[in-house]
């Protein structure tokens, strides 16, 4: 930058001392052409020898004024305003048509250096303003070429913008496809597995209604034999095999021998392995063949039958008992009924002793007492009258003797 100022400093002086030149040559054909007009130049001629002679012969020899370069155009004008003291004869045509005058010559002479030195000057400073025109112009060329570069990236770029927006899309146009192919794939496999689950609902509870059916059936048909066996007083004898057949081996006559006919209080430490559970009023007892405990501590007391009580299995002793065309069931000083359970199966519920009825025998621990010269059994607060039955000794439910 400094150096272009410079530059420009020197292209400025050498332009002003090319103007100051032009104009001292102008001044200087002025007075030329002045002096011809006044008889100078054919005084110049007449008189020339005389002068030479009038100043010893010798003529002071004119000094070319192109080359007094410092004095520059006034020089030329000064020696412009007198005569030349060379003749014109002496000098060929040829070399008076170069020469001229001492004035017009020194000034025109002057001007063409300062012209030179100013053209010198103009063209260095032109080379270097020229180089630094070629460099700006470079410099201009490269920013052009960055800025077409980088449009030309930007525009690539938009291009690769475009072209992965492009891509992005396709592919979420694919994922979302792929995502309603499986989603549809999903809801025909939910359709068809809820459909097979229907499928297998419905078999499922064809057949259980059908089982249900079946088994009703089954119950029906088995209440009604039990509800003919009772009418026909025929049930106690058939379900009395019966219950010899499944419940009495033996395998377990001794299991079942221990625990069969147990006075009531006896405690033992555990249950016989076959019993039921059976609930009353809130109260639990436990059943097996005939006899009924209850928890005690760590061991289990023998109590009366809670009336009310159903347990799924008669006794293995039970008699059937005979009253007023109706037929019950008895062993140990209990009274039973046959029901039809809520399994569609035959079920024995502890019912109150019936008065009249007349049973074989008393358990060993029922109390006699003798009330108006009269002899009873108590037994579970129920009262027996004895009397003689041909050769044997039979018991009459009775109420309580007053």
């Amino acid at each position: 930058m400094f150096r272009s100022k410079i530059i420009r400093s020197i292209v400025a002086v050498f332009g002003i001392l090319a103007m100051t030149s032009l104009v001292a040559v102008d001044y200087a054909e002025a007075g030329r052409f002045k002096g011809k007009g006044g008889g100078a130049h054919s005084k110049h001629k007449a008189g020339g020898h005389k002068a030479r002679k009038a100043s010893g012969g010798k003529s002071k020899k004119a000094r070319p004024q192109a080359s007094r370069s410092k004095k520059g155009a006034k020089g030329g004008v000064r020696q412009a305003s007198h005569k030349s003291s060379r003749p014109k004869a002496s000098r060929p045509a040829k070399d008076r048509k170069v020469s001229r005058p001492s004035g017009g010559g020194g000034g025109r002479a002057a001007a063409a250096g300062a012209v030179g030195a100013a053209g010198a000057g103009a063209a260095l400073a032109g080379r270097e303003g020229g180089g630094d025109r070629e460099r700006a112009g470079d410099r201009q060329g490269q920013r052009e070429d960055r800025q077409a570069n980088r449009g030309e990236n930007q525009g690539d770029r938009r291009e690769n913008r475009e072209d992965r927006n492009e891509d992005r899309r396709e592919s979420r146009e694919d994922r979302n496809e792929d995502r309603q192919e499986t989603r549809g794939d999903r809801q025909e496999e939910r359709t068809e597995r809820q459909e097979n689950r229907q499928d297998g609902r419905t078999d499922r509870t064809e057949i259980r209604q059908e089982n249900r059916t079946e088994r009703n059936e089954e119950r029906q048909e088995t209440r009604r034999q039990i509800a003919d066996d009772i009418a026909d007083n025929d049930y106690w004898d058939h379900h009395h095999r019966y219950y010899d057949d499944d419940w009495w081996d033996d395998d377990n006559d001794f299991g079942w021998g221990v625990f069969w006919g147990l006075a009531i209080g006896v405690t033992i430490a555990s249950l016989p392995d076959r019993h039921e559970t059976v609930v009353v009023n809130n109260d639990t007892y436990y059943y097996s063949n005939g006899t009924y405990y209850q928890p005690q501590g760590s061991e289990y007391v023998v109590v009366e039958a809670p009336s009310g009580a159903t347990v799924e299995n008669a006794p293995s002793h039970i008699e059937p008992v005979e009253l007023d065309g109706e037929q019950y069931g008895y062993a140990d000083g209990v009274f039973y009924e046959a029901v039809v359970g809520d399994s569609g199966e035959a079920e024995f519920r502890v019912i109150e002793a019936p008065i009249g009825a007349v049973v074989p025998e008393l358990p060993e621990s029922a109390q006699m007492t003798t009330l108006g010269g009269r002899d009873y059994f108590l037994y579970a607060e129920t009262w027996y009258e004895p009397f003689m039955s041909g050769s044997a000794v039979v018991y009459e439910v009775v109420e309580k003797p007053a």
